[in-house]
């Protein structure tokens, strides 16, 4: 698989559409970006250990190339009380620092002060600082292709739909793990993401997204440098999931239990499938390959594990049946119609 070209290629493709949007007008501006036509506010997600102070942070921009608003007053609140203001700077940063009080998520909202803009301002923004123990439990978890199941353009225009089974695991995981959305987008589709995230009812966490420098460079790369100060921060047990081999290389280099959620297009062949199977090779030994996400619940309950060996066997073993479909004749089921499904969960089997 060509993953760091098509990351690359998908990186660009977010970025093209994102300032087309801006620049086609207000509703293909909405669609894409999850603004008006006129201004972005974008918050910065933060993780802090106790007693550590974390920082509360926006960027205001405007216009069809999202230009930097500096010297507009931006306001932090905590339900109906202000934490603080403070002008954006010549980037268009405004930011407060914030000392939890004790480990849990603060959730606070962002809004441009009236009359610092003209027109309609932007709708206001969360941030999210989580507050952890250093040796609490870590979930880091990837968006595209693996809780979010679309193609580009659905992610860009639509309102994609979520992974099976996804939302419903994610929160069983969430009342042992810290979980941490970690994405190559772009983070100008970052308040987008996050509106998407609640309404389909993913368990809250920190988002951490890509600069538009970041956005079109290497995505295995992008992730190693964000786990790095992660895992210096929260350096207890935990595991990482993504669709990319390189998303297993960085988990698995950050101490992470990597987990490869493994897609097959339907229209593929025996030779692709071979390729595949053969792609596999590159990840680390340590990487559960599975194709569902009840499977990763299955692997950390401990009834469970999926070596990337036996999916490599089972892509193999699909490609000979192929091979042997197209020559010979199909032959009738058995009648008790049973076979053996490589991936099936151990919660099915019991």
């Amino acid at each position: 698989m060509r993953t760091a070209g098509r990351t690359r290629q998908l990186a660009r493709l977010l970025l093209a559409a994102c300032l087309i949007a801006l620049a086609c007008g207000c509703e293909y501006a909405r669609r894409v970006l999850g603004t008006d036509c006129r201004y972005l506010l974008t918050s910065f997600d933060a993780l802090a250990l106790p007693g550590e102070t974390a920082t509360v942070k926006v960027r205001v921009q405007e216009g069809t190339l999202l230009r930097d608003r500096a010297h507009v007053l931006v306001q932090f609140w905590d339900r109906d009380r202000c934490l603080g203001m403070t002008l954006t700077d010549h980037e268009g940063y405004a930011a407060i620092p914030f000392k939890p009080p004790a480990p849990g998520d603060y959730a606070f909202m962002a809004t441009v002060a009236p009359g610092w803009l003209q027109g309609t301002p932007p709708p206001p923004a969360q941030v999210l600082v989580a507050c952890r123990e250093a040796a609490a439990p870590l979930a880091v978890i990837d968006l595209d292709k693996t809780i979010v199941a679309s193609d580009t353009r659905t992610v860009l225009e639509g309102n994609p739909a979520p992974m099976p089974q996804s939302v419903e695991v994610l929160n069983r995981l969430a009342r042992q793990y810290t979980i941490v959305y970690l994405t190559h987008r772009v983070d100008y589709i970052a308040p987008k993401t996050k509106v998407w995230l609640y309404e389909h009812g993913f368990p809250p966490g920190p988002l951490l997204a890509a600069t538009i420098r970041e956005s079109l460079g290497d995505s295995g790369f992008f992730k190693s440098a964000r786990l790095g100060p992660l895992r210096q921060k929260l350096s207890g047990r935990g595991f990482g999931v993504g669709d990319k081999p390189s998303d297993a290389a960085a988990y698995h280099g950050s101490g992470l239990q990597p987990f490869l959620l493994l897609s097959v297009d339907p229209r593929a062949g025996a030779r692709d499938l071979r390729k595949l199977a053969n792609s596999l090779d590159a990840l680390p030994d340590e990487t559960q390959v599975v194709t569902g996400w009840h499977q990763i619940e299955d692997v950390l309950s401990g009834c469970a594990s999926y070596p990337k060996l036996q999916a490599q066997t089972d892509l193999h073993q699909r490609a000979a049946a192929m091979d042997h479909h197209a020559v010979t004749p199909p032959r009738k089921a058995s009648a008790d119609g049973a076979s053996a499904t490589l991936g099936a969960s151990c919660y099915e089997s019991k």
